[in-house]
């Protein structure tokens, strides 16, 4: 799961459970779980902006963005992870078809086309 020293941690929401988001993945965790983990806080600046994510499809042309989360199952999670995106990637929108779809993205040094229903799925944190 990730969760160990020095792991950054967000608390979205706590009510019967408490919810999580690690490192682009939310998590649950039952209240005597949490109990057993001991966190620091952070400053606001010293936090790292998890909670801006936006769909791939949304970016502007031209953008810059670190890929933040994916689909964990299913064809197009094995495709992108195939073609080197995973949480942490950095990757540029480069343009959109005259119709807006497919959209094509430069990951890891070459370009890769995605359908704009495919991009959706994926979260992205901004870096401009």
């Amino acid at each position: 799961m990730g969760l160990g020293e020095s792991a950054f941690v967000t608390k979205i929401s706590g009510n019967s459970t408490i919810l999580c988001q690690l490192n682009g993945t939310r998590i649950a965790l039952s209240h005597d779980a949490a109990k057993n983990i001991l966190v620091e806080p952070l400053g606001p600046r010293a936090a790292p902006s998890l909670m801006a994510t936006v769909p791939l499809a949304s970016l502007a042309v031209g953008s810059s963005a670190i890929v933040r989360e994916f689909p964990k199952s299913g064809a197009a999670f094995l495709r992108l992870r195939e073609m080197g995106m995973s949480p942490g990637t950095r990757i540029t929108l480069v343009r959109t078809a005259p119709l807006g779809d497919p959209i094509e993205i430069k990951v890891r040094g070459y370009s890769l086309t995605l359908r704009k229903s495919e991009a959706e799925h994926v979260l992205v944190e901004r870096t401009e």
